[in-house]
């Protein structure tokens, strides 16, 4: 095991003994990189013996983690057993780079294991067995809970500013130039390339302009102007259809760019081939 993943073992481990939380941490695509402690409590272990309590499980923690890439921030939710998970997002200098996950309490409300049994109940698992399981199951206040999720949500801050977990794909800038080169046709904006590519607004802009000099959407503009006078020079292809080809699907709005980058229109740009 490399360094870097024993050294995450240990502070998930001293997690798990400050919060009673089993903690996982996975990668930016989802992947588990390592968990503590390895052995699921009883309940989720026969929970996770039933093929559709595993799908189940494993659905609500994609659903999480889509969640907290989504917003950003933790994500507290219950199980489709209902107990206590909550998700982070992890970035490495802006870029996801993974989530820390902890779970799975019950809080100390006299309803929850009741819920908890009636929520496990259609998995078709003996009633006396899934009971002993329930017993099991940690818990804790929902206060016990709240501040065991701030200590989480503490450790995913530092491990993010830290940047101890890195992003596989480090080099965020080289990758979304060669994305607009292969998708310039297509109506892009700035937060569908965040989005794509898992970074802020402000890294991603920062980030280009630092490495290449020039805006995103600028360079995205020149890399259309260019091909538009490619295929005006080469081709016979009216010019509607270049414009859309160039990912400017109104005729006007692109003759309008073309004549202010290159201070001619397409028509003239044709016509001194």
């Amino acid at each position: 095991m490399k360094e870097i993943d024993r050294n995450l073992t240990e502070a998930m481990r001293q997690l798990y003994l400050v919060s009673g939380f089993r903690m996982s941490l996975f990668d930016a695509e989802g992947k588990l990189l390592c968990i503590y402690p390895e052995k699921a409590n009883p309940f989720c272990e026969r929970i996770q013996q039933e093929e559709q309590g595993l799908a189940c499980c494993l659905q609500y923690d994609r659903r999480a983690l889509e969640r907290a890439r989504q917003t950003g921030e933790i994500w507290i939710y219950r199980c489709h057993c209902d107990l206590y998970e909550a998700v982070a997002p992890l970035y490495d200098f802006g870029v996801l780079s993974g989530y820390l996950m902890m779970g799975q309490v019950l809080d100390t409300s006299r309803t929850s294991r009741r819920s908890v049994l009636e929520k496990a109940s259609g998995y078709g698992i003996d009633s006396q067995q899934l009971e002993k399981a329930v017993r099991k199951i940690p818990c804790r206040t929902k206060e016990q809970i709240q501040a065991c999720i701030s200590i989480m949500k503490m450790c995913a801050g530092y491990l993010s500013l830290s940047n101890y977990l890195r992003a596989e794909c480090r080099d965020l800038t080289n990758n979304v130039r060669a994305y607009l080169d292969s998708h310039y046709r297509e109506h892009l904006t700035l937060d569908q390339l965040c989005e794509e590519f898992y970074c802020s607004r402000a890294t991603l802009t920062s980030s280009f302009r630092r490495d290449f000099g020039e805006s995103v959407m600028e360079y995205l503009s020149q890399i259309r102007m260019e091909t538009a006078m490619d295929l005006l020079q080469r081709t016979d292809q009216r010019i509607g259809e270049i414009a859309v080809l160039c990912g400017y699907p109104d005729q006007n709005y692109f003759c309008r760019l073309f004549k202010r980058y290159y201070g001619k229109t397409p028509g003239e740009a044709r016509k001194g081939r």
